[in-house]
């Protein structure tokens, strides 16, 4: 629905979100992702098959996207730095919620990562 509204208004960026567990081709995962994936496939199946149906609706789209992925979400302070990537040594375990947010933002004008699912993570 929210593609086809786009369509009928205009509307060509559209940035969309979901768990790092969703793949994306760029994905190099270490034997820890694919554990922590399969735990997730296990315990939430629902959501994760949720992000992989959206995911796939939004890149066979012909609308501008970003699907920015995110590992375990914290309360913790937003820092203004965070590490931009894709699972495997590129990613950190969590982000900051205020840092998701900060990247998030950035993406209805930033054209970096137009067509592509990076993995947003702390700095380190």
């Amino acid at each position: 629905n929210i593609l086809a509204a786009m369509q009928k208004h205009g509307v060509r960026r559209l940035v969309d979100t979901t768990g790092a567990g969703v793949p994306d081709p760029a994905d190099k995962p270490l034997l820890l992702h694919k554990l922590i994936n399969l735990l997730i496939k296990t315990i939430a199946p629902i959501p994760y098959h949720n992000g992989l149906d959206s995911t796939r609706l939004v890149r066979d789209s012909d609308r501008d996207w970003v699907v920015i992925r995110a590992p375990m979400l914290t309360d913790t302070a937003a820092t203004g730095r965070y590490r931009v990537g894709n699972v495997g040594k590129e990613m950190a375990r969590t982000l900051s919620r205020a840092d998701f947010a900060d990247f998030i933002l950035k993406q209805v004008t930033d054209t970096t990562y137009l067509r592509k699912a990076p993995v947003v993570s702390d700095a380190g």
